[in-house]
């Protein structure tokens, strides 16, 4: 594959891709599923908030809290807890904890599945049916997961996804812009040859203009490069004196310790350590060691 068709086999790939999505948000936006369960109200809610996807998995969930009940209520200073677990099996109990006070009215359960999925549990709409919400409280609502997310696929792309290898978003934004404009100029040159040769000239034409702007602009930093090696900076000595600024004066330094000589080196040329140096002792005739060492048994110092 060459990279040609590469790059024709990856713009293909994107275009399935936004058709694709572009069909969802059209079906998302444009129908609603059919309530089915004993808990309708909770179920229209969630069809009108999340997309179908998403609203498919909490209907599974919606089905099932008739076969749940509340074992325990707890009240607290503000929060309301409630202990729930299932009709024929009592022993497997979740906790849902319910804060109505503040303006998030935050509810919570220890499933953890909105820690984990992002999408309410059957044990929190068990809870809000129980209290006759009919309503989705906002923070089991990600935005990820809602028919808003991306607010629909325009006809015509203001996003800057294309814009690649730039600084900034302004710079990628213009980049998308001249690439959309580019895109249609040249399919409307295509048909005609008088406007393919217009084309041409106009294209060839910018890119000796910027070749020439960037000569012009690699002359003006040699200049102020020249300018700089030439300028004297002149600074406060601290006693009121201004003085010039000279370069720093060079300092010969101890460098590496010199190797000794007559030391002896392995094969590659490394000093060897006492350790590794065959040292015989002149007392005990054992190696390693001096007359002089602690090591040596006839040293009595």
């Amino acid at each position: 594959m060459t990279l040609v068709d590469m790059i024709l086999h990856y713009e293909n790939a994107v275009v399935r891709i936004r058709e694709n999505e572009a069909r969802d948000d059209c079906t998302a936006s444009q129908s609603l599923p059919v309530p089915v369960t004993s808990s309708r109200e909770l179920e229209i809610a969630a069809s009108h908030v999340f997309t179908p996807a998403n609203f498919y998995m909490l209907q599974a969930d919606l089905r099932k809290i008739d076969g749940m009940e509340i074992v325990e209520i707890k009240l607290g200073d503000g929060s309301q807890q409630y202990i729930v677990a299932w009709k024929n099996n009592r022993k497997s109990r979740f906790w849902v904890e319910y804060t109505p006070v503040n303006s998030a009215e935050t509810i919570r359960c220890s499933c953890r599945r909105m820690i984990r999925k992002g999408l309410p549990c059957k044990h929190i709409f068990h809870v809000l049916k129980y209290l006759n919400i009919s309503e989705i409280p906002k923070c089991l609502v990600l935005v990820r997961f809602t028919k808003d997310a991306r607010l629909g696929l325009p006809a015509r792309r203001t996003s800057d996804l294309l814009g690649f290898g730039w600084t900034g978003a302004a710079e990628r934004m213009k980049y998308s812009e001249v690439s959309v404009l580019a895109s249609e100029a040249m399919h409307a040159a295509c048909k005609h040859p008088t406007l393919w040769d217009q084309l041409q000239e106009s294209l060839k034409a910018v890119i000796a203009k910027s070749h020439e702007y960037d000569q012009l602009k690699e002359n003006l930093s040699k200049k102020t490069a020249d300018l700089s090696t030439c300028a004297i900076e002149y600074v406060d000595d601290g006693e009121g004196n201004i003085v010039e600024v000279h370069d720093p004066i060079k300092v010969s330094t101890k460098g590496a310790t010199k190797v000794d000589e007559n030391r002896p080196m392995s094969k590659n040329g490394r000093p060897l350590s006492y350790d590794e140096i065959r040292i015989t002792c002149g007392a005990c005739k054992l190696l390693r060691h001096t007359k002089r060492s602690k090591k040596c048994k006839l040293n009595k110092k």
